[in-house]
């Protein structure tokens, strides 16, 4: 490998490590707010609003909503 190569490589794992640890600061400041003040109230994911989808039988009009959303961010 040349220089040029080794330099690219070395910006690319530098960045590479930045962009991780900022992933890794985003995820931890909502976890450790969800451990001091809701953690006896609710589970982390429910609370950062991720939770389990109820359908009551209308698994048609999702379908068509969620294709038709598709639809429209693709065309």
């Amino acid at each position: 490998m040349s220089s040029a190569e080794d330099k690219e490589m070395s910006i690319f794992i530098s960045e590479l490590f930045g962009a991780v640890i900022q992933v890794m600061v985003f995820m931890l400041i909502p976890f450790i707010w969800w451990l001091i003040s809701s953690k006896k109230k609710t589970g982390f994911f429910e609370w950062i609003g991720l939770k389990k989808i109820q359908h009551k039988g209308k698994w048609l009009n999702t379908i068509l909503i969620t294709i038709s959303a598709v639809a429209v961010t693709v065309f």
